[in-house]
């Protein structure tokens, strides 16, 4: 049990006041996300995006900056990149890619996590 507890000590990455686990490869820092608008998606990846709701409850509403999420079939089915600037953008590989960026975006968001870009390709 130590040693479970010591690997996902070691996943973790800090940035600025927040983290976010499991480290993904790619964080550049840059402006912290407050709450997005809108979820613009595939309606394959609705219970994704529902899910994600349930989990992060108070993230999405308002008229805030929407967040577009595509299918990028360059990426690997669990692979996402979630990028940060003008708009706010998550590219998945797949269901499974759409889960981890979104859960890494609940985290960056709770944890006042600052970022342009973050990549788990």
């Amino acid at each position: 049990m130590r040693g479970l507890l010591c690997l996902g000590l070691l996943m973790a990455v800090s940035v600025g006041s927040g983290q976010i686990v499991p480290m993904p490869k790619q964080v550049v820092s840059g402006k912290a996300v407050r709450q997005i608008g809108p979820i613009l998606a595939p309606v394959s990846l609705s219970p994704v995006i529902d899910a994600y709701k349930s989990d992060w409850p108070g993230q999405v509403g308002g008229r805030n900056t929407p967040l577009t999420v595509v299918i990028d079939r360059k990426l690997g089915p669990e692979a996402y990149r979630i990028t940060h600037g003008k708009d706010l953008r998550l590219a998945v590989g797949g269901r499974e890619g759409a889960a981890w960026g979104l859960q890494t975006l609940g985290q960056a968001i709770s944890s006042d996590v600052g970022f342009s870009r973050i990549d788990d390709e």
